[in-house]
């Protein structure tokens, strides 16, 4: 079963409360604020691995606050999907050009500017 029922749901609603600059910190805290229900079940489902799992080996749940981050960064990942094949280019200085200014999320079109904002928040969040 799901530690997090309605997932996108709150993932989204997370999103909606922070400023766009917004960082990992941040949005763990800003989610356990919103939701402490969820966050106590996933603190003590990762106490209980913890409890079951021998000395010297581990388990495969990560700490409260990786779980949640990881769940944003699936959940982006999936959210935002490119309708051309042609990808923009991302250079190491951080500089993005756009080639296509067609991409869409959730089935809808959106502007390179937007998406763009996007990938700048997944490469800002990478490399946290």
């Amino acid at each position: 079963m799901a530690l997090v029922l309605k997932k996108e749901e709150k993932l989204q609603n997370t999103i909606n409360m922070l400023d766009n600059n917004y960082t990992k910190d941040e949005f763990v805290k800003k989610f356990e604020e919103l939701y402490p229900k969820d966050w106590n079940k996933i603190v003590k489902n990762y106490q209980e691995h913890e409890r079951k799992t021998k000395e010297g080996k581990t388990h495969p749940m990560p700490e409260p606050k990786q779980h949640v981050i990881n769940m944003l960064n699936i959940w982006l990942k999936k959210r935002w999907h490119l309708t051309s094949t042609r990808r923009p280019i991302i250079y190491p200085s951080g500089k993005i050009i756009a080639h296509d200014n067609r991409y869409t999320f959730k089935g809808k079109l959106w502007l390179a500017s937007e998406y763009l904002h996007m990938v700048h928040l997944l490469q800002t969040l990478a490399l946290n």
